[in-house]
């Protein structure tokens, strides 16, 4: 008798959250357009868990629903949640790196940040931040968050302020209707854990953990495999347009100019807001394929590719390449499995190592090139003995867990379509990896992924209108922290990014697209070689930034030079200058 009043009273308890919850989505969990009273959130909230045995598990557990759940790394809280209801559970974000010294750099220390940024602790201080400065014509902003972008996108134009977002820490789970809602500051370190104890993920992710959401879906962000870019995960996003006009919600799909707020490169205003679609959580059945020709490792990526779009595949494969015969492909393939495996991420240990033969020409060629393909041979050695090894890893923690964010580097991401690879990789061998011109031969491995199409509007994403790409990243471990010329220090990464692209566009005529968060050598942004395919998306853009930011107080360097060099038709290849 006792335990039924009190499956009884827990059971009115949770109808009574329910009856009372107010909206903690973009206009709450049960509506679009901000009309949901309680009694349709009650109508929604019943309809979830309409079973007489869901009530009755719901009931059981609801004296578990007032306990946080935390999400930790080590001692390291990174995260704290509190459950609302059966389905949704608030969180708020604890991870903090801004008090650091290093916040006034980006993550690859290339680029320097002359004062430290304004950081509201509500989208309403950044309303009334705004709203304060328009009266001055000359006032100008640059929305930041984690600063792990390398390129142009994080470096403030003249004297305009940066506006960190990174105390915008809430985020909502939605077990039931499978989705994530982010404010701007919020990073995948500290949701990840929440979801993977929910039994949820992402359908796909970078290997960052430091990222933020907003700042990885505005640069088109992605994994590796059959799945497009986060960008295409976005089921609605909250924007703050600097025409100081307030904050509007909007759906790609439905509104158009969502495709251009999805990859805004710095411009247009602020998105403060987005929630994304979540999937079942999964593991990840790997094998690997080493040591194989250029050709092979062409043929087994084209193959990769080759089923995008059938149903049911669900690959996640991959290449590290150090050179011809010294590689690794890894065919990562949903499972429904237990993991067998834990994941050790090599990056922690080897990075630092590369980067004490990474910092000049001759140990580069001598010391750092020889020990990363000694480290690399090293991994099959070890195998037989669990490490490194083929096997059932959990998905959740697998993608995104290379712990490559531990030691500071540059990166240049270039997206090239599938059946070039095996020519890149004969080329690099042959005439690129050693650059002795620019003094810098090339250390670390080729990161060679693939990616699909765009499956919604984002005029400025590479991966829009175009089959599916295949991304190739070159890594430079020149050591950039505490020199007061960063650009001086990273000129021999930067001339070796221009004679790859000079060789891929000007010499192949390989229709080669870039990551627009990363670096790219300053002769090429805006580049028509490159950006041939964006001219009409480039003009939906600034008339959506006519609309949208009128004042162009919203900006960054590289949409200054991107834009004067659109206008111009400007080229870098050699013979078009």
């Amino acid at each position: 008798m006792a335990s039924s009043l009190a499956s009884g009273t827990a059971l009115l308890v949770v109808l009574f959250r329910a009856s009372m919850l107010q909206a903690v989505d973009f206009e709450g969990p049960a509506c679009h357009d901000g009309t949901c009273d309680a009694q349709e959130e009650l109508s929604v909230f019943q309809s979830r868990i309409s079973s007489e045995k869901r009530w009755e598990r719901v009931a059981l557990e609801q004296a578990d629903l007032d306990k946080p759940t935390q999400a930790q790394i080590g001692n390291h809280e990174l995260a704290s949640c509190k459950q609302i209801n059966p389905c949704l559970s608030m969180c708020h974000g604890l991870y903090n790196a801004s008090s650091k010294p290093e916040s006034f750099r980006n993550f690859g220390q290339n680029i320097k940040y002359a004062k430290a940024a304004f950081a509201p602790s509500s989208v309403t201080e950044l309303e009334e931040h705004l709203a304060a400065s328009m009266h001055d014509k000359h006032a100008c902003f640059m929305p930041v968050g984690a600063m792990h972008s390398w390129g142009q996108v994080v470096a403030p134009e003249q004297d305009c302020e940066r506006v960190s977002l990174e105390k915008l820490k809430s985020f909502v789970i939605d077990s039931c209707r499978r989705t994530l809602t982010v404010e701007a500051g919020v990073r995948f370190k500290e949701v990840l854990p929440i979801l993977q104890s929910k039994g949820l993920a992402l359908s796909n992710y970078g290997a960052i953990m430091e990222q933020t959401f907003v700042g990885a879906v505005m640069t088109s962000t992605h994994g590796s495999g059959q799945t497009p870019s986060l960008a295409n995960m976005v089921s609605e996003l909250k924007v703050l347009p600097a025409s100081g006009r307030g904050p509007k919600v909007l759906k790609p799909g439905r509104d158009a100019e969502a495709a251009g707020w999805l990859n805004a490169l710095g411009g247009l205003g602020f998105v403060v807001k987005l929630k994304l679609d979540l999937v079942d959580e999964y593991n990840l059945d790997v094998t690997q394929h080493r040591d194989l020709s250029r050709d092979e490792l062409g043929d087994l990526m084209l193959h990769q590719v080759a089923p995008a779009g059938q149903a049911g595949n669900k690959s996640f494969s991959w290449i590290v390449y150090s050179s011809e015969k010294t590689n690794i492909f890894e065919r990562r393939v949903k499972i429904d499995a237990p993991a067998s495996h834990r994941d050790l991420p090599s990056a922690p240990i080897v990075d630092p190592l590369l980067q004490l033969f990474s910092q000049s020409y001759t140990p580069q060629k001598l010391l750092g090139y020889p020990l990363a393909k000694s480290a690399l041979q090293l991994t099959r050695m070890l195998s037989p003995v669990g490490i490194f090894a083929p096997g059932v890893y959990e998905g959740t923690s697998f993608l995104p867990n290379t712990h490559h964010d531990e030691t500071h580097h540059v990166e240049m991401e270039l997206f090239i379509p599938p059946e070039d690879l095996s020519t890149l990789l004969q080329v690099f061998d042959d005439k690129l990896r050693d650059c002795k011109e620019c003094s810098y031969f090339h250390v670390y491995y080729l990161i060679i992924r693939s990616i699909m199409p765009d499956q919604t509007p984002i005029w400025m994403s590479p991966f829009q209108k175009s089959g599916p790409r295949i991304s190739v990243s070159f890594f430079t471990y020149l050591k950039l922290d505490g020199t007061s010329a960063p650009e001086e220090k990273l000129s021999p990464f930067t001339m070796f990014c221009g004679h790859v692209l000079t060789e891929l566009v000007c010499n192949l005529n390989m229709r080669v697209r870039y990551h627009r968060g990363k670096y790219i050598a300053p002769a090429w942004v805006g580049a028509l070689e490159l950006e041939e395919d964006f001219k009409d998306s480039w003009k939906k853009y600034l008339m959506l930034q006519t609309a949208q930011d009128p004042g162009r107080r919203v900006h960054s360097q590289y949409l200054q030079l991107y834009g004067e060099r659109m206008a111009s038709k400007y080229r870098a290849c050699p013979q078009a200058k």
